[in-house]
């Protein structure tokens, strides 16, 4: 009785084909932008971008980084390169095993084989150094972790997660500051793209959408 196909380029030829032939069968068709996608411009630096947050947020960063920092030595790690990030990777899923998202079965818990699809792409894309995982510690416990893909200029954030035992630090929001201040510091890309839909978490950061 109905077909709703998602995610597609405005203006394509496939739908264009697709309008015609519902023309053509005498056919109902609405068309619509239903994806606003977050992005951040990264040419400001780190300070001055903060700065754009308010004074609340950086007052909460500050806290969040001395609370955590308590409990143990809180470390950010890079995993890149073709054996690398499978390191970071295993980390990532013991993260995902410990967070909210396991039982939601969000992202990268969302099924066995939507793991393997990642654990395949993962090591091409980072020994043509267009991948990486974050990984931040806290007294030698990885307690959040954060995957990306990079093309041309655009930073393509694609998953995040925190073992649910340290909720109360907002790891991964720490873990988002500091991504944020490297990006900003080494400016190699232009711009951060959030991916996926304008929620909340996202939206805290920028005020910038973009229809996906």
């Amino acid at each position: 009785h109905a077909l709703r196909i998602d995610e597609q380029v405005a203006g394509s030829t496939d739908l264009a084909r697709l309008n015609e032939f519902a023309r053509e069968q005498n056919l109902l068709v609405r068309q619509y932008d239903s994806h606003k996608c977050p992005y951040l411009d990264l040419s400001l630096p780190w300070p001055e971008f903060l700065a754009t947050r308010g004074s609340k947020m950086k007052k909460n960063l500050k806290a969040l980084a001395r609370k955590l920092d308590a409990e143990g030595k809180v470390e950010l790690r890079h995993y890149t390169g073709g054996g690398g990030i499978l390191e970071g990777y295993d980390l990532l899923l013991q993260i995902h095993e410990k967070s909210w998202k396991r039982e939601k079965k969000v992202g990268l818990s969302s099924s066995p084989e939507y793991q393997a699809f990642y654990r395949d792409w993962l090591p091409p894309m980072a020994a043509r150094g267009a991948a990486r995982i974050l990984i931040l510690f806290c007294g030698g416990k990885a307690v959040s972790g954060t995957s990306a893909f990079m093309d041309g200029t655009t930073y393509y954030s694609t998953h995040i997660a925190h073992d649910d035992a340290f909720s109360r630090f907002s790891p991964g929001t720490l873990l988002e500051a500091l991504e944020f201040e490297d990006l900003m510091t080494h400016r190699r890309f232009a711009c951060y793209d959030f991916l996926g839909g304008a929620l909340n978490n996202k939206r805290r950061w920028t005020e910038t959408l973009r229809p996906t």
